[in-house]
């Protein structure tokens, strides 16, 4: 144990050195032969350092093979390049902390890039950049030079509440054309829409610029706009033109705000058909499924009941009939996704609003031409009981309601096999269907149509198994009380590396005092 101990406090073992809110005024650089070659990771972070030539540079100075530096939350003024500090280069750098530094403006950045040109990863957070705009363009008009070469490798930014207010104009042309970029982190600016790349691009080209929408966002597969102003699902639509975005955090706006959290995450599975991951809870295909078949179906009703009342007859006048079919233009242009989901959701389209059919001009029409609204369609099911208790008795033939709820729907299973609705479990199979497996009705607030069943659907009652479904019960709740203990026992573990660390730390820090003051005591 003791020669663990003595082996662990020796400095040559330690690859990352935390030294985080120790009051640290200054970096002191002594003419000593050690070697620190081996530390790779320095967190400075709520210290007092504030410049960058005599308190940050003459760390890459100590430790050569640095690659993960923090500062966050140290009072670091703006970087000015003196003529002596052009050729500064430091490229084994891969990731930079520099939230809550007191940054305030952009040209800070641009000399990082040119300083640290193999940064993978830069926190900028709570810096000012609202300047962006003034060094972004020549005075010709033509990008400024400055951005030649400009953060190649970078994968993570963090953009946290950095006085941004315009996608197209600071975003896109900021952090657009970096090639690795990942991850941006956007949350608590003051961005109302998001423009899509296309627009962007055209817009350029009209101008000085000549782009191609291929060259901007490359590899952006994650964004955060938490607590940004997008106060519409149009405002959200340039999304839709990056091509590789997969994830997608979304909080604290104004489109989010107006209404439930469940709605808002339906709303957005429904209309951006690449995501796989939605303020940090994967998408399942079955919650997509259902995601669109709702979206779907309350569009449809929606334009349904705005347009459904008009008739195409022959005494119509030209003019109205051309405003209805305007304004159901502009209500389908909002909703860029309806054409194809209801495509896609075809037969729940058909059973929720009849035959009803929607052109391409926009137009409602039914398979005898006129324009109706059709809500009572009823579907032939056949209801058979799965329960031992009842499972000799006869299959029930019924004509239901497209609209009958799946409560209601157990209310008539108790009526004729006699099997209480807390007891009861639903499923049904389509005739049409290849599926094996027959679909759980597994939410009695929705209407058969949701879950897509069809004429001739069969549909199966169970019956729970009561003390099975106890067993269950205990066994998660077990297994729930196991995993909290084992992360209480990983929090413990961590908790006491940290403390082992702080006091490896502590004890580095000291013997390198101990050899300072000893090598000053020689001389």
């Amino acid at each position: 144990g003791e020669l663990q101990i003595r082996k662990q406090q020796q400095l040559v073992n330690l690859h990352l050195i935390s030294l985080r809110s120790m009051g640290i005024s200054r970096v002191d650089v002594c003419d000593d032969d050690e070697d620190y070659s081996h530390i790779t990771d320095v967190d400075l972070a709520g210290n007092l350092l504030s410049d960058w030539t005599t308190h940050v540079f003459p760390l890459f100075q100590k430790f050569p093979n640095l690659t993960t530096l923090s500062l966050a939350s140290n009072r670091i003024q703006d970087f000015v390049v003196s003529s002596s500090q052009q050729q500064l280069c430091y490229p084994k750098l891969q990731i930079l902390n520099l939230n809550n530094c007191g940054i305030t403006t952009f040209s800070t950045i641009l000399q990082i890039s040119k300083v640290m040109p193999n940064l993978e990863e830069l926190c900028l957070a709570y810096a000012n950049l609202s300047d962006m705009t003034d060094h972004l363009l020549d005075h010709g008009g033509n990008k400024n030079d400055d951005f030649d070469g400009f953060f190649r490798k970078l994968k993570l930014l963090d953009c946290t509440k950095c006085q941004l207010a315009s996608w197209d104009i600071q975003v896109t042309k900021f952090v657009g054309s970096l090639p690795n970029l990942q991850h941006l982190i956007l949350n608590d600016n003051a961005i109302s829409s998001i423009k899509s790349v296309a627009a962007s691009s055209k817009e350029e080209e009209e101008g000085t610029n000549n782009s191609n929408t291929n060259d901007f966002f490359p590899s952006l597969a994650a964004i955060q706009l938490s607590g940004t102003s997008i106060g519409s699902w149009m405002d959200l639509e340039g999304l839709q033109s990056l091509p590789k975005l997969t994830n997608l955090r979304i909080r604290n706006t104004p489109i989010t705000s107006s209404m439930g959290t469940g709605e808002v995450r339906s709303i957005i599975i429904a209309r951006f058909p690449n995501l796989q991951m939605l303020n940090g809870s994967t998408i399942s295909s079955k919650e997509r499924l259902e995601a669109e078949r709702r979206y779907v179906s309350n569009v449809a009703r929606d334009l349904l009941l705005m347009f459904g009342g008009t008739t195409n007859n022959d005494g119509d006048d030209a003019d109205k009939e051309a405003e209805t079919q305007k304004k159901q233009q502009q209500f389908l242009s909002q909703h860029p996704q309806f054409d194809r989901l209801r495509e896609t959701h075809h037969d729940t389209m058909m059973l929720v609003h009849g035959t009803s059919s929607f052109g391409s001009g926009g137009g409602i029409t039914t398979t005898s031409g006129t324009k109706s609204f059709t809500t009572n369609v009823v579907l032939n099911v056949t209801i058979q009981s799965m329960a031992a208790s009842s499972c000799s008795v006869e299959p029930l033939t019924k004509r239901l309601p497209c609209t009958l709820t799946i409560g209601r729907l157990k209310l008539l299973c108790r009526k004729a096999f006699g099997l209480d609705v807390d007891l009861q479990t639903l499923h049904f199979k389509n005739s049409t269907e290849d599926d094996p497996f027959p679909t759980e009705l597994d939410n009695d607030a929705n209407s058969l149509a949701y879950y897509g069943v069809c004429d001739g659907s069969t549909i199966y009652m169970n019956e729970i198994n009561l003390k099975a479904q106890q067993q269950q019960q205990q066994q998660m709740q077990k297994e729930k009380q196991l995993q909290m203990e084992k992360q209480e026992q990983a929090i413990e573990a961590l908790q006491q590396h940290q403390r082992s660390n702080n006091i490896q730390t502590q004890q580095a820090t000291l013997i390198s005092s101990l050899q300072v003051q000893q090598q000053q005591q020689q001389k």
